[in-house]
């Protein structure tokens, strides 16, 4: 049949086709191994197949996701802190399109904070004003379900700072998982993330400190949130350790990831809005403020990093257009990106 032509439009290669004993190599490959892999796996679990084609669509769409959100991030020169943070694939959800496929659900992920969610938010809403100004640039609309989706992917990423995961989360772990998944010496974001990235002239005066002078004034205030009670950090057993927890594997999915949800209007909030979802924080108390006399002391006593630090907000951020089919891989920083 493909000697007569009728197959062309397959792009099979003629030579190929009396190549006889290349074919029965290639039949015996995706038949007695392909194949029989396949089934092997059926066999153990009813639909493993279709269910890991779906899990790797949607690590595809995470990467997808986290490349916009990292150019974004770095067209518009924010700190090093935010971009190091949304460099790892795991620090994005893995977004589900809803049933009428009109908008994707924004699923939770149960190791990050409500602190972080704040701040997707944030980011997504300055590229979505971005986008405004870009009409050939196709974007996914995302939204918010009000009761939360609880994601498929139950593993974190390793070495982000302190206050992306979830405290909760957190003292569930072991001590060595405490000591080696998060980076305790760092802190990335605001107390309220929902001060950050805002248009010019509200800045928050923070945001644009110097990561070291940064981390002097928050980690020990989102540091609290983590502490474990009575100061033991001995209570949290090894044993306790859930297996589907072991780096490169994934848990199953629980709550609502297996259920039909229906993606009603009322049930979502509006794109870019969190509503009262992550209110009040996960990771603070309304009484835990900064002092500014403090501030002042700190300042004065570091001339030398506060002489370092950008100047002031010049302009809207800028958006940068992407293509959503792109996957071209995402490079390591350029250097200490700061505010422009």
């Amino acid at each position: 049949m493909a000697v007569s032509h009728a197959y062309d439009y397959l792009n099979i290669n003629p030579k190929m086709v009396t190549a006889t004993d290349l074919l029965i190599q290639a039949y015996n490959h995706y038949v007695h191994f392909v194949v029989f892999k396949n089934y092997n796996k059926e066999k153990k679990e009813s639909g493993k197949i279709e269910k890991d084609s779906l899990k790797r669509k949607h690590q595809k769409n995470r990467e997808r996701l986290r490349d916009e959100r990292v150019a974004f991030a770095r067209a518009n020169k924010l700190p090093t802190r935010y971009i190091e943070m949304l460099l790892p694939v795991g620090a994005h959800s893995d977004d589900e399109e809803s049933e009428k496929g009109k908008f994707w659900k924004i699923k939770t992920l149960p190791y990050r904070s409500a602190n972080v969610g704040k701040f997707m938010r944030r980011l997504d809403n300055r590229m979505m004003d971005a986008a405004i100004q870009e009409p050939n640039h196709k974007r996914r609309i995302c939204r918010l379900p009000k009761e939360p989706i609880i994601s498929d992917f139950k593993t974190a990423p390793k070495g982000l700072a302190l206050d992306f995961y979830d405290p909760d989360w957190f003292k569930k772990l072991s001590p060595a998982q405490q000591n080696t998944i998060p980076n305790r010496r760092k802190a990335a974001l605001l107390p309220n993330a929902n001060e950050s990235l805002l248009p010019t002239g509200q800045t928050h005066p923070d945001e644009k400190l110097k990561d070291t002078t940064f981390n002097r004034i928050y980690l020990d205030i989102h540091s609290a949130a983590y502490a474990p009670p009575n100061g033991n950090e001995d209570e949290v057993s090894s044993g306790e350790e859930n297996d589907g927890e072991e780096e490169g594997e994934e848990g199953e999915g629980n709550d609502k990831t297996g259920e039909s949800y229906d993606a009603c209007d009322d049930e979502f909030f509006e794109e870019g809005d969190a509503g009262d979802l992550y209110d009040p924080p996960a990771n603070f108390t309304d009484d835990e403020e900064v002092d500014d006399g403090d501030d002042d002391e700190e300042e004065d006593g570091d001339d030398d990093d506060d002489n370092d630090q950008e100047d002031s907000i010049n302009g809207e951020l800028i958006g940068a257009v992407h293509d959503d089919d792109d996957d071209e891989e995402m490079y390591g920083l350029d250097g200490e990106a700061q505010w422009s």
